[in-house]
Parts: C-alpha cells; sequence; structure tokens
C-alpha cells in the first residue's frame, strides 16, 4: 500500500477554523451501507483513494464523539484531530467481511485518541468512560440551569434537575476541576462561544452512530446468559438507563452481592475474550 497523506487537521484559531471545517465536511456525502462494502474491500486491498473516500465520508461522526468529551481540559479543534487520527487507524484496521458498519468498529478508536489525550494532555488523568461520559452530562446540566437561573446552579439544583444524589454530583464535579465553561469565548473578534456554534439538537449523523454502536453493543450482549447480560446492562447503564451500584442490581435480580460481582466478572471476562478473537480475525 502506497503511503497514506490526508490533511484533516485543524489550525489554532478554533472559532473561525472550526466553522469552515464543519462546513467542508458537512458537503461530503455518507457512503450507503453497499458503498461503504464496496469502499473498505477496496481499502482493504491497498486502493489509498477508496481508504481515503472511507476517513473523508465519515468526518462528522468524529465532530459528534468530539462534542461529548469536549468539557475536560482540551479545546473542540484538538479533540476533532485526535479522533481523526483515531478515524484513520480504524480505517487502517476495518474488515468489511465481518458484517457491521465501518462506524460501529471507528469509534472504539475514536473515542481511546480522545480520552487517551485527554489524560496526557490534561490533569484529568485516566478517568473511566463512563466517569468522563458522567461528567459531560453534569456540564451541560449546569450550562442549561446557568441560562435558565442566571446564575451558577447550586449542586442540590444539579442533582435536582438530574435525579442524582447530590454526592454523586459532587464527586463527579471534584473530578471535573478542568472542565471548560461553554461560555468559553473562542473568537475574540466576533465573541463566539461554543454555544454559538454548537446547537443542542442532535444531528442526523449522531443519530446514526448512536443506532449503529447500540446495535454493536446489543450483538455483544446476546453472547452472554440472560441474567449476566442483565447485570450488565444495569451495571454499565445500557440502554438509555443510568447505571446501578451492586448493592443495587442485587434484590432486582435476586442474589447477594458478592455472587453478583461474580457474575459480572464472568460476563466482562467472556467479552474480553470475544473481542480478542475478533481482533485476531482481523
Amino acid at each position: 500500500m502506497r503511503q497514506l497523506k490526508i490533511n484533516i487537521t485543524i489550525t489554532k484559531k478554533d472559532g473561525e477554523s472550526l466553522e469552515v471545517y464543519f462546513g467542508d465536511i458537512g458537503k461530503i456525502s455518507l457512503l450507503s451501507l453497499e458503498q461503504e462494502s464496496l469502499v473498505a474491500k477496496k481499502a482493504r486491498e491497498g486502493d489509498v483513494e477508496a481508504m481515503t473516500l472511507m476517513i473523508l465520508s465519515n468526518l462528522r461522526f468524529v465532530v459528534s464523539v468530539a462534542k461529548k468529551y469536549q468539557h475536560h481540559g482540551l479545546p473542540l479543534a484538538d479533540l476533532i484531530n485526535e479522533g481523526n487520527l483515531g478515524l484513520i487507524k480504524a480505517a487502517k484496521q476495518f474488515n468489511e467481511t465481518l458484517g457491521f458498519r465501518f462506524i460501529s468498529f471507528a469509534v472504539w478508536w475514536i473515542r481511546q485518541y480522545m480520552i487517551h489525550a485527554i489524560g496526557s494532555q490534561t490533569r484529568t488523568i485516566r478517568l473511566p468512560i463512563n466517569k468522563i461520559n458522567s461528567i459531560a452530562r453534569i456540564n451541560r446540566q449546569m450550562a442549561i440551569l446557568e441560562q435558565k437561573l442566571e446564575r451558577d446552579p447550586s449542586i442540590a439544583e444539579i442533582a435536582e434537575a438530574m435525579e442524582w444524589p447530590e454526592a454523586k454530583i459532587a464527586d463527579y464535579l471534584d473530578m471535573a476541576r478542568l472542565s471548560v465553561s461553554l461560555d468559553s469565548i473562542i473568537n475574540e473578534e466576533i465573541g463566539n462561544t461554543l454555544l454559538d456554534i454548537l446547537h443542542d439538537g442532535e444531528s442526523p449523523d449522531h443519530n446514526l452512530m448512536k443506532i449503529a454502536r447500540k446495535e454493536e453493543v446489543k450483538r455483544m450482549l446476546n453472547i452472554l446468559r440472560p441474567r449476566e447480560r442483565k447485570i450488565i446492562i444495569l451495571f454499565y447503564g445500557l440502554e438509555d438507563k443510568e447505571p446501578v451500584l451492586l448493592d443495587d442490581i442485587a434484590p432486582i435480580v435476586g442474589l447477594s452481592k458478592e455472587r453478583v460481582r461474580q457474575l459480572r466478572d464472568k460476563a466482562i471476562k467472556e467479552l474480553r475474550r470475544r473481542k480478542k478473537d475478533l481482533k485476531r480475525r482481523m
């Protein structure tokens, strides 16, 4: 395969550059399932143009992921740059014969590159993915309440809005000392903030990515026995649920806390084993 050369980085003039970048990638057509399969096959066989097309047609998905991790000390532009590197890595390793969409495979690499950058370039070191997601949700709720109340919301107000315990909110806020306000100015000349560039609604691209990821998670969970699957869903807050502690899962499934822990660990081990098998096949 000839060396792949593709320039998809964003310069440091974040506000202006992001607007231009969003406009540019929005003009790139998405690939249908049939087109993606054909392009991925050519890319795997060494076709550089096909590889480039597969990457370019999925750049907007990187932006969707980056928006979820923008409150942890790195500018959105940096997160997108890191995610693009993950996208390229995924494109080089993707095998279309395994039967799932490219984005459901690529999203893992995209997230890992972003999270690694957050851990290495800020003091938010190696937070688990579920904690980063929770902190991002809290920051979004804080921004909503701040606009509504016209002041900084209290922990009690945040907890009430999210229906979470106050202690849980306080713990996550302690982890998020480097959180970036959505009101931060990113273009000094025109006064643009992140709220001016990013809208609250979810784009069709984001929804498509969510569907692809859910399908992949569902496939993996179906490997497990029903009781183990239920424990994993509850513990990690899958299927649009909130994560549940082992203490609370025990009465739901009618087992002791220790037995729930054992079944959880067994299920995780099985999922990891299947994941390694999949990587070997690729």
